[in-house]
Order: C-alpha cells, then structure tokens, then sequence
C-alpha cells in the first residue's frame, strides 16, 4: 500500500505542478511532447519510489506505468483533435 501511495503522489506531481504550460504546448504539438511529460512522470516514480528499487520488478511497473500513461496522453491529444 504504501508502494501505491508514493507512485499516486508520483503522478499527481508530475502532471500537475510539473506540467508547466511548454509542457502542454508541446504535448498538443507533437509525439515529442507527449514523449517528454513521459520522461517526467517516469523520473516522479522513480525518485518517489527510490527506497523500493531494490526490488527488480519495480524497474518494469514503472517503465510500464511510463509507457502506458504517454499511450493515454497521446490518444487524449488525437481525441481532443478530433472532436475539436
């Protein structure tokens, strides 16, 4: 549980006092964009869950956690261009 705790505070800095308005800009612009708050979030995990890296599988939850929420990101970005 406190695992879960300290990844939910990972993402909630990451995508809100992190994501600064170039950010936002970028992510509307381009795979890059949505690329770089990716990298953001993945570095949030990884220093909120620093004293559990011991533990080889924590590597992968956050890669997979990373790639899943730039995947979200990029399908939100074309559904918001879609609809208008």
């Amino acid at each position: 549980m406190f695992l879960f705790l300290r990844l939910l505070l990972a993402h909630c800095l990451g995508d809100f006092p992190l994501q600064v308005d170039e950010v936002v800009r970028r992510k509307r612009a381009g795979f890059s964009g949505q690329l770089l708050h990716g990298v953001i979030i993945a570095s949030m995990y990884l220093v909120c869950a620093a004293p559990f890296c011991a533990h080889r599988s924590l590597w992968g939850l956050i890669a997979g956690l990373s790639a899943f929420h730039v995947a979200l990101d990029w399908a939100k970005v074309r559904l918001e261009a879609r609809i208008g």
